[in-house]
């Protein structure tokens, strides 16, 4: 059995770049790699999904507010390996207040 030197395997290291969810209909998917919690620049607690699109051998990152409740329920029942998807499906109007957020589904 060959060995692996870890110390010598970044430079196979994916980048990663942030999923941008701009129109409705935009989305992302790959394998569930990782997770991470975070702070938003609202200081809003969130959780940050990692999907590896292999094609590209990029990382994905999927920031989530922790108050997103359905899509961090869903996401607890996924497995690391998972093909997963995440789409921007509608915007909606929250039950106070005045501005509009995007809703995002996993797919």
């Amino acid at each position: 059995m060959p060995s692996v030197n870890i110390f010598e395997v970044t430079k196979n290291r994916p980048e990663s770049e942030w999923a941008s969810f701009k129109v409705i209909g935009d989305n992302v998917q790959g394998v569930y790699v990782g997770h991470r919690q975070a702070i938003d620049s609202y200081q809003n607690p969130q959780t940050v999904y990692e999907l590896l699109d292999k094609e590209r051998n990029k990382i994905i990152n999927v920031a989530i507010r922790n108050s997103k409740k359905p899509v961090i329920e869903t996401m607890a029942k996924v497995f690391f390996g998972q093909i997963v998807g995440f789409v921007y499906t509608e915007d909606k109007k929250p039950k106070a207040g005045k501005s509009t957020f995007k809703s995002i589904d996993v797919r």
